[in-house]
């Protein structure tokens, strides 16, 4: 998946925060699966959010005003709301960064991505 790439929200997948899956049709025949948690992914130091990642210029340029962030509404709303509220909706990724992180004392990369709704 790569800044710009514009996909529809079709289904959702798992039990909880941990395992729920959004499922995306990207293109006529592509299907792509994206974890909750990384609609609402910080750093591992909590100090780069989605909201701190600049939107890709051509994406605000491409939608402008039609952009609704998901990290702003999605990480104090109840996962029905969301379920709810991004069904059969369009979503864009905006814009990504990679930072540092560690797992099991092991240094690695992190990758924090920005998604957003497109109003209609």
């Amino acid at each position: 998946m790569k800044v710009g790439d514009e996909m529809t929200v079709i289904d959702f997948k798992g039990e909880n925060p941990q395992q729920l899956q959004v499922v995306c049709a990207l293109g006529e025949e592509e299907v792509r699966e994206i974890k909750y948690t990384q609609l609402v992914r910080t750093s591992q130091a909590g100090d780069v959010t989605p909201n701190d990642i600049p939107c890709d210029p051509i994406v605000e340029k491409k939608y402008g005003k039609k952009l609704q962030f998901i990290y702003s509404f999605a990480r104090n709303m109840m996962l029905d709301a969301l379920i709810t509220t991004l069904k059969d909706k369009k979503i864009v990724l905006c814009g990504q960064v990679e930072t540092p992180a560690v797992y099991r004392g092991q240094r690695a990369k992190l990758l924090v991505k920005k998604f957003a709704l497109v109003e209609e």
